[in-house]
């Protein structure tokens, strides 16, 4: 019954599912936070976490911390540095950005190198970075990077970036400077004064910790405070729980990120015509996620390029070049053919199960999803999408389920998104 009160108030206050990192780890988090606070039973530690204070939110971050890097989706940074050159150079500055949740800083670190080496100046940026914990806010705040932080990104080569303080690495001061840091709960309001808004928001791998009711909420509080024509940057695993609440992708190849709809209505996911290449025309239009008031519609884009196939690309990597340019139904077309020829694995069946998703037809996804884990049992990707569309259909049990497996995969090293 005590350990039922805290997942009450994490799930009421905090959004997190507790389950959604396994109930192993969920109850190892618990009787390291009774030891630690002194506390001496659960009885006593629930009614401590009931005050939803610190206790509650030193148990979400121990239950919750997973591994943070700088530049983690290098092609994420690669998008924000063009978004912001571009921006300079059309004089549309300040560029706002919101990292959420910031973690112990690494994000907001890499966030302000890259605004820096894109020519903005520290009046070109409002850059706030956010995060439910104290601790974690406070670590970011202080700048120091652990080694373990740095994968394919030599600190040693940005001395004007990283500076190296009594054997440890540190972000530099004057990027440190650019970064307002708060204790924010996603839940509540994340900018009080909704004429001010974020140009560009991210906050990546913690939908898929937050109950179905958060994660709504928590999107719907992004989309508040993101301009019209704001980006939101995610997890690989997220996006589409994003497109759910009516975001739309955008085309950036590995970036995973989605723009927000202009006037507060949500846009449809745009299937754009096939290619010169593509062996098959779309045959299914794109899917309108639900909106209260749709706007009107606004003037049909023109038909971009034709996109040449690539000679040394596989059919998975082909399919996911079209699939990243907008071009769902060819590339849908071209995993079948993959799957015709006998070229298959998890990884062809999660991407097919994304493009069925997209083009609205649930009953193919869920089939895809079921293929992708009898190849792989712990296909993480896989694994979060499943979760979500059992929460879709109100299974929370099978949503249990798939979470823990993924909180599984993902602790064993199988969160790769590609």
């Amino acid at each position: 019954m005590s350990l039922e009160r805290v997942e009450t108030v994490l799930r009421t206050w905090l959004g997190i599912e507790p389950k959604s990192v396994g109930a192993a780890l969920f109850r190892g988090a618990v009787e390291h936070e009774v030891e630690r606070t002194g506390a001496g039973d659960l009885d006593v530690y629930a009614t401590r976490i009931e005050a939803r204070g610190d206790d509650a939110k030193a148990l979400a971050r121990r239950m919750l911390v997973h591994e943070t890097w700088m530049f983690r989706y290098p092609a994420s940074f690669q998008y924000l540095a063009r978004i912001a050159r571009e921006r300079k150079a059309g004089g549309r500055l300040p560029l706002r950005v919101l990292c959420v949740p910031c973690s112990t800083g690494e994000e907001p670190a890499s966030i302000a190198i890259t605004l820096a080496d894109a020519g903005l100046d520290a009046t070109d940026v409002v850059l706030d970075a956010f995060d439910v914990s104290t601790a974690s806010v406070d670590a970011a705040r202080a700048g120091w990077i652990g080694a373990a932080s740095f994968r394919g990104f030599d600190p040693t080569s940005r001395p004007d970036a990283i500076q190296l303080e009594h054997g440890r690495y540190r972000l530099a001061p004057a990027l440190r400077a650019r970064i307002r840091y708060g204790v924010r709960n996603i839940l509540d309001p994340l900018h009080g004064d909704s004429s001010e808004r974020y140009d560009v928001v991210f906050c990546r791998n913690l939908l898929i910790y937050l109950t179905r009711d958060a994660r709504r909420h928590a999107l719907e509080e992004i989309a508040r405070v993101l301009d019209d024509d704001g980006l939101l940057f995610l997890g690989h695993a997220e996006v589409t729980a994003a497109l759910d609440q009516g975001f739309a992708a955008v085309e950036a190849p590995g970036a995973f990120v989605c723009a927000r709809s202009t006037r507060g209505a949500p846009p449809p996911l745009r299937v754009r015509p096939a290619p010169a290449s593509a062996k098959r025309p779309p045959a299914v239009r794109a899917r309108r996620a639900p909106v209260a008031a749709a706007p009107k519609q606004a003037p049909a884009a023109k038909a971009p390029a034709p996109v040449a196939p690539s000679p040394t690309a596989s059919g998975l990597e082909e399919a996911r070049r079209l699939a990243d340019r907008g071009y769902l139904e060819p590339a849908l077309a071209l995993l079948e053919d993959e799957v015709q020829a006998g070229r298959v694995s998890a990884a062809h069946f999660h991407l097919m199960a994304v493009l069925h998703h997209a083009g609205g037809r649930t009953g193919q996804a869920d089939a895809a999803l079921g293929r992708a884990l009898y190849l792989d049992p712990a296909h993480y990707p896989a694994l979060v999408q499943s979760a979500l569309a059992a929460e879709a259909r109100g299974d929370e049990a099978a949503a249990r389920r798939f979470r823990e497996r993924a909180a599984r995969a993902e602790a064993q090293g199988g969160g790769d998104p590609r």
